[in-house]
């Protein structure tokens, strides 16, 4: 179970990789995008590193209020890659910006996946989760909470396993430049607050280098 969690985490690139969510909303009838590079490492209870792996990220955000937008978040490889989609409200617009973020991801891959550690076919992966930010136009705090559903069918029958868990991603975030373009590194890290097996807690730091594009109220 252990490696399927791990294989969830990495091949569903789903949980902290470069969520650019910062406090602001794209106005009304305007589009913003995002553009990722995510490095991300799992450090182990018992003192294992994984080898650090690069995620891409691709994010539209349309403005569809004075204080709402919705978004479409591609995360990963063609192939591996998770898609996002969610609703923020900015609830707080004057010297602090705050905003309420609800959405859903999800990942599947038709047919085998096998190697030496396991062997499963037709793998799905479903990932609602809620987020808040608080911060300015420079800096923003803040944290997501995701429940992962990740189910799969045996390859010597017909029975379909499941398994899920939740995690917590506290998020640290910057959005720097003059102008529409602001260049936003990323700082998060997911804390898993169930499922742990044997009471190890294994970590995923993720750090990511983006762009984005906000456009101003006209």
């Amino acid at each position: 179970m252990r490696f399927l969690y791990i294989f969830t985490i990495f091949f569903g690139s789903c949980t902290t990789f470069s969520t650019l969510q910062t406090p602001q909303v794209v106005p009304k009838d305007e589009v913003g995008f995002g553009l990722s590079l995510s490095n991300s490492w799992v450090s182990g209870g018992d003192g294992t590193v994984f080898m650090p792996i690069s995620i891409p990220s691709l994010q539209v955000r349309y403005g569809i209020g004075n204080k709402s937008d919705i978004g479409l978040l591609f995360v990963g490889l063609p192939v591996f890659g998770s898609t996002y989609i969610d609703y923020k409200y900015q609830f707080l617009s004057n010297e602090i910006l705050g905003a309420f973020s609800i959405g859903t991801g999800f990942w599947l891959w038709p047919g085998d996946f096998s190697d030496n550690f396991f062997d499963i076919r037709n793998p799905t992966l479903i990932s609602p989760f809620v987020g808040i930010s608080l911060g300015n136009k420079r800096v923003y705090l803040g944290s997501r909470i995701y429940y992962y559903h990740f189910s799969y069918f045996s390859s010597t029958d017909s029975v379909r396993t499941s398994s899920s868990y939740i995690l917590i991603t506290p998020i640290l975030g910057l959005t720097l430049g003059k102008g529409n373009f602001k260049f936003a590194p990323e700082i998060n890290v997911a804390i898993p607050i169930s499922s742990r097996q044997n009471n190890e807690i294994i970590l995923l730091f993720t750090y990511s280098i983006g762009i984005l594009y906000l456009p101003t109220e006209k």
